[in-house]
């Protein structure tokens, strides 16, 4: 079918919850809980540099496979002094459907990246 996406695409069921991260060097680890929701496909991470808006829009950075990756994702794309934002949709199906669908948004998490940390 045709690829979901997150200003188009219509929620379905729980979202994951508890997005957090970990800043190391020239890395974000995000981390999240699993959602009770269908059968999980994939999880697609969600990232914006600044503030998310209607002219900032995020841009997907993975498809983080479930359960081979388990609920963490690492952005290695980082650069330093930027103001990174994300979020976690879940890519489910329902019992005996192969159609996909995508639960809303995870909550934000936020690093101002710099050196290794978050500021």
């Amino acid at each position: 079918g045709a690829e979901l996406d997150v200003p188009t695409a219509q929620a379905s069921g729980a979202a994951p919850s508890g997005l957090g991260l970990t800043p190391g060097p020239k890395i974000i680890t995000l981390y999240w809980n699993k959602p009770n929701v269908g059968n999980i496909v994939r999880y697609d991470v969600w990232r914006a540099t600044g503030a998310i808006s209607l002219s900032n829009k995020p841009q997907k950075i993975s498809n983080a496979s479930y359960p081979g990756l388990g609920l963490t994702f690492v952005d290695a794309s980082v650069q330093n002094n930027r103001d990174y934002r994300y979020y976690v949709v879940a890519i489910s199906t329902q019992p005996g459907s192969t159609e996909q669908q995508q639960s809303g948004p995870s909550n934000e998490a936020r690093c101002n990246y710099k050196q290794g940390a978050c500021q």
